[in-house]
Formats: structure tokens, C-alpha cells, sequence
């Protein structure tokens, strides 16, 4: 993409880190607690078997003479009626389960960015463009952004508005102008997924970058340190998408072009996070329709 102002890219690219997972010894199964020694029982002396067999054969003959002598004759005794099957009916309780989205894998980010004839059918692009993908964060050497804290507020996919160690992975697609920009149209768009832990880690993030954002209203100057001059914006109030309100924009323009607009849009989806930054002019609402395009091949669970 080429920066009015600045070289065709003020950023270059900075490789984030990545940690890789922590080693953990093997899993050797549950502990083995070893059987009791079986006891082998003492031995009897063969007299107390013989008296102990005798006094039980006596026990077992006065108990049937009692029970005899106690029971009524068998003829006057009732015939007993069908059994009575009692049956238990135990309840059970059912434990709801709830829905939690799964997360996407860095494998799924190549089909969420949009191709050049999916960004032409969005947006006001009747020029000639190249594409480009990246899969590094970009860096922010060789400019210096006034207040330092508004990078974000006009350019895409920085360190400044990431968090490397937090990242899992991220890919971009730069869709960049061959030749000058017309007066109207799109100049370049950088398109970005960032890939994070969980839904809440995506979305507290969108939520910090708009904070920031908000603190931009007003004057926002870049300088170069190769001397190129020094370009001033001025950054307007932050929006919501009029389709998706979850989609926060924001908007600069350069003092000294007022066809040129400078247009950053961020939202987050499952456990990513899309951020945006066109440019040009007469673009409209290609911002919103771009990343609602990107929204809708994002999985939701």
C-alpha cells in the first residue's frame, strides 16, 4: 500500500514471537496399589470338627421339632394370594449443557481474508491492484505518530495495537494501487485476522483499541525520518457499523487532501479479532461492507 507522505511502507514487517508449549513429563498411568497378602486360616484339630459338626446336627433338629410344634396344619393354613411386585421409580436429574464456541485454528485464517475481485464487488475499486500476504505484525520503525498512542488510529496491524505475546497467529492481505490514485476510488486496503486464545481475550481487546481511539479525536501528525515532510490528519469521532454495531470505525483526513480518507475499522468474531485500514476517496461504507463479508465466514461455534 502506498502511505501519501511516506515511503510504500512506513511499518515493515516485524515477526511477533511465538511460545511454544511447555514440555510436560509422560502420564504413567494411575498408581498400582499392590492386593493384600491372602492369610491362610488356621487349622482346626480334627476332634473340635467332629464335635463342632455333632452339636450343630443337634441345634438343627430341636429347631424343626419347635417350628413344628408351632405352625398350624398346612389344611387350614390360607393359599397365599400373587405376588406383589413393588416397583421404585427413581428421578433423575438432567444437567444442561451449555454451548461454548470453539475456537478457530490458525489454519482456518487463510479462507476468512477476501480475495481482489471480493474487495473490487465491496468497495469503489475500478484500478489496477496487487495483493500481498503477510504473516508477521507490522513494525513501526522509521515514523514517529503525534500523540504516539493514535498508530493505531491510522494505520492497521500494528505492534502497537496488538499484543504480540498474546497473539496465537495472524495473516493479512494487503491489496495495494499499482500506480498514482486517482481522484476517487480505493487507494489500498490492508485487510488482517488475528487469532487469540478465547472469545473474551478478542473481545476485550476490540474494546481497548476503541478506548484508545476515542482519546484521538483532533490533530494527529506522522513524521518521517527520512525526511520525507511530516503529514497531518485529523481524526474524527468514533462510529459504529449502521448493519453491525459491533464494528467500530474511525476516519482521518489529510489536511492538505480533503478527497483523501483514511478509514480503520476493528470487530471480533469468536476468538478473532478483524481489523482494517483503507484508503482513498468516495469509499462510502466499503469499510462496513468488507468486514461484514469477513464476519460472515467466521464460525461462530
Amino acid at each position: 500500500m502506498t502511505y501519501p507522505g511516506g515511503p510504500d511502507d512506513p511499518f515493515g514487517g516485524a515477526p511477533f514471537g511465538s511460545y511454544p508449549a511447555g514440555q510436560q513429563p509422560p502420564y504413567a498411568g494411575p498408581p498400582v496399589i499392590p492386593a493384600p497378602v491372602p492369610q491362610s486360616r488356621p487349622r482346626r484339630k480334627r476332634r473340635g470338627v467332629i464335635l463342632a459338626a455333632v452339636a450343630a446336627v443337634v441345634v438343627i433338629s430341636v429347631v424343626a421339632v419347635v417350628v413344628w410344634l408351632v405352625l398350624p396344619d398346612n389344611r387350614s393354613t390360607p393359599s397365599a394370594g400373587p405376588a406383589v411386585t413393588t416397583t421404585t421409580t427413581q428421578s433423575t436429574s438432567t444437567t444442561p449443557t451449555l454451548s461454548v464456541p470453539e475456537p478457530v485454528s490458525p489454519s482456518q485464517l487463510a479462507g476468512f481474508l477476501l480475495s481482489l475481485d471480493d474487495v473490487k464487488r465491496l468497495a469503489n475499486a475500478a484500478n489496477d491492484y496487487k495483493t500481498t500476504d503477510s504473516t508477521a505484525l507490522n513494525g513501526s520503525e522509521g515514523i514517529t505518530v503525534t500523540p504516539p498512542q493514535c498508530v493505531s488510529a491510522l494505520f492497521g496491524g500494528g505492534t502497537e495495537e496488538f499484543v504480540p505475546s498474546d497473539v496465537i497467529a495472524t495473516l493479512a492481505r494487503n491489496v495495494s494501487l499499482v500506480g498514482d490514485m486517482k481522484k476517487v476510488g480505493l487507494g489500498g486496503l490492508d485487510q488482517r485476522v488475528v487469532l487469540y486464545e478465547n472469545p473474551s481475550v478478542a473481545s476485550r481487546l476490540v474494546s481497548d483499541i476503541e478506548a484508545k481511539w476515542r482519546g484521538c479525536a483532533g490533530p494527529v501528525s506522522v513524521a518521517f525520518d527520512d525526511g520525507t515532510p511530516t503529514s497531518h490528519y485529523t481524526v474524527r469521532a468514533v462510529t459504529h457499523g449502521n448493519r453491525n454495531p459491533s464494528i467500530v470505525l474511525v476516519s482521518a483526513t489529510m489536511d492538505n487532501s480533503a478527497l483523501f480518507v483514511s478509514t480503520r475499522a476493528v470487530v471480533a468474531k469468536a476468538n478473532v479479532v478483524v481489523d482494517l485500514a483503507l484508503m482513498g476517496a468516495d469509499l462510502g461504507e466499503s469499510a462496513e461492507s468488507i468486514a461484514l463479508e469477513i464476519l460472515s465466514r467466521i464460525p461462530s461455534s
